[in-house]
């Protein structure tokens, strides 16, 4: 069965840092347990520091509205396990602004190791003049995809635009082998099941594949079952997200060891 932790009750805004903190530290703490890892040193310092970053950013190019202590926390706890796991090849189905793919690259950046590869099928919004012809995309438009990533991290940072039925298939065969994959595109019970099926078998041994929004349907736990791995989720209200380990080698233990908490 998998583990599972819960948001507290809600709090109010003004304490909403704190809230955050708060709640990423339980959590994180309980999957450091689940899979005996250790946290590396001055992780809840950077953690802190990118999302006031983050958070600066949204505010100052108003692509949306800041999402809050939940969202903020969930992303925080995302941005840990790649600090934790230290994987090489990441690849992400969905990107609309940027913010759990910030995440992602500041954890790959932090760990100096890796490369992001996104797939986002339009901007945000959907394309302003209709759906482009294949090999004609608006690069003004192509630009508001991931709007939000800082510059600084973008050089890890990879885009591939197009339906992930087309792009998915191509790049897994192109990469041959992921560390981690992280699905936020369709939340469709078939076609979360098509993408994490698609991308275990290009999985690494040990490798790890993350969903948000499990909640939505039951492909999640379904999947756990089909391929009898280790799950583990963070629930609160939603957004969900929920982790499965691919059976394989011990995982490296980190440069240097430290608190737990983001």
């Amino acid at each position: 069965m998998a583990n599972s932790v819960s948001v507290p009750g809600r709090l109010r805004s003004s304490a909403s840092h704190l809230a955050s903190r708060t709640y990423s530290s339980g959590v994180l703490d309980a999957f450091l347990g689940r899979f005996g890892l250790r946290a590396p040193s001055g992780m809840a310092s950077k953690a802190n520091e990118w999302s006031n970053c983050l958070e600066d950013r949204y505010r100052t190019l108003r692509v949306r509205r800041w999402p809050g202590w939940r969202v903020q926390a969930y992303n925080e706890i995302l941005y840990a396990v790649v600090r934790v796991v230290r994987p090489q090849v990441v690849l992400e189905t969905g990107v609309q602004h940027g913010l759990s793919s910030s995440y992602l690259l500041a954890a790959l950046s932090d760990n100096d190791l890796g490369t992001l590869h996104s797939i986002e099928i339009a901007p945000p919004g959907g394309w302003q003049r209709g759906p482009p012809a294949a090999g004609q995309l608006p690069s003004e438009e192509v630009a508001r995809i991931g709007s939000a990533i800082p510059p600084q991290l973008r050089d890890r940072w990879k885009l591939h635009v197009g339906p992930a039925q087309e792009e998915l298939p191509r790049l897994l065969q192109e990469l041959g082998q992921i560390d981690l994959f992280f699905h936020d595109s369709d939340h469709s019970e078939n076609h979360m099941l098509w993408e994490f099926r698609s991308t275990w078998e290009h999985l690494a041994r040990g490798g790890w594949l993350a969903s948000d929004d499990i909640d939505y349907n039951r492909a999640f736990d379904v999947f756990s079952r089909e391929v009898n791995g280790v799950p583990w989720k963070w629930i609160g209200q939603k957004p969900r997200r929920g982790l499965i380990r691919k059976e394989g080698p011990p995982l490296p233990t980190p440069p240097q060891s430290g608190s737990g908490h983001v």
